[in-house]
């Protein structure tokens, strides 16, 4: 059953200024067909998020090649702009945590989160020239001066060796085995080739604590199977759900209901099921944490 907090429209951010024709024309489109658009931004150019507490945060898009187009990180999309609300809401508790964002294409959740006062946080995601580029332009420009010893850009393909993610301060330590508190990512499940590769990353940077925890915020535009395959792999992995556990929200509206794995025909519909998304709040196993104390 649907749980409504609040049936008033989230503001919406501003659009990318001068907006191209065709740009006008997805617009109106999802006006006349009451859809919901996901992707935000035009590749190349600026878009302004306009966040609650801190002002206009502005975020260079990358222009992607036309190897690199498929990664899709040269827009905004709404899971993060939803997740870049619910922490300046204060729902999860990053003040004076460690962080880690893969997949963060525009940088926008970890600008807020340093912003937010996170202990230190790594903006990752794939190792392409104009994606980290445009990463690191963002994080140069929107982070202040006294606030940018709190964080780095780090190129990160999942799966491969996970060293280069583990944070400063364990390297100053000689720490190697340096992990996080929290893991973060947004639309990162639509892939389902690189499932195991992502869970690979999030095994080897997670701190092996009672506290630690992986946030995940995924469409299901892509279809509601990628992403429960993707938490039967993160369950094998031992992964249970804590704090909030896993919730289903409307991208544009304070109403959340229970999440399910499998729904009705109309609620599997493509403009139905790009209303919402479900947000995960994980971590270890009672079982697998008694694993890491035993080795």
């Amino acid at each position: 059953m649907s749980s409504e907090v609040s049936k008033k429209p989230i503001d919406l951010p501003a659009r990318t200024p001068s907006p191209e024709p065709e740009t006008l024309f997805e617009e109106a489109l999802s006006t006349i067909f009451n859809d919901i658009q996901l992707s935000h931004g035009e590749p190349g150019n600026d878009f302004i998020y306009h966040h609650p507490q801190h002002g206009d945060i502005t975020l260079r898009l990358s222009s992607p090649s036309w190897e690199q187009i498929s990664l899709f990180a040269h827009f905004v999309w709404s899971s993060s702009l939803l997740l870049a609300r619910l922490l300046s809401e204060n729902k999860y508790p990053l003040r004076g945590q460690t962080v880690l964002e893969l997949g963060a294409g525009t940088g926008l959740v970890s600008i807020c989160a340093v912003r937010d006062g996170a202990g230190w946080v790594t903006v990752s995601d794939y190792p392409s020239d104009e994606i980290i580029a445009s990463l690191r332009h963002n994080i140069e420009t929107q982070i202040s001066p006294e606030r940018k010893d709190k964080v780095r850009v780090e190129p990160h393909a999942w799966g491969v060796e996970p060293y280069p993610l583990i944070p400063e301060s364990a390297r100053e330590a000689g720490d190697e085995e340096g992990r996080y508190d929290w893991v973060v990512a947004c639309d990162t499940l639509w892939v389902t080739d690189q499932h195991a590769n992502l869970i690979s990353t999030i095994t080897s940077t997670l701190s092996y604590t009672p506290s630690a925890r992986l946030l995940l915020v995924a469409g299901f535009h892509t279809g509601r199977a990628n992403v429960v395959r993707f938490f039967k792999l993160l369950a094998e992995a031992g992964f249970v759900e804590r704090g909030e556990g896993k919730r289903e929200r409307m991208v544009n509206r304070d109403v959340e209901r229970e999440w399910a794995g499998v729904r009705g025909d109309f609620e599997e519909d493509l403009v139905e099921r790009k209303r919402w998304v479900v947000i995960a709040e994980m971590g270890w196993s009672d079982a697998k944490l008694q694993e890491f104390a035993s080795t």
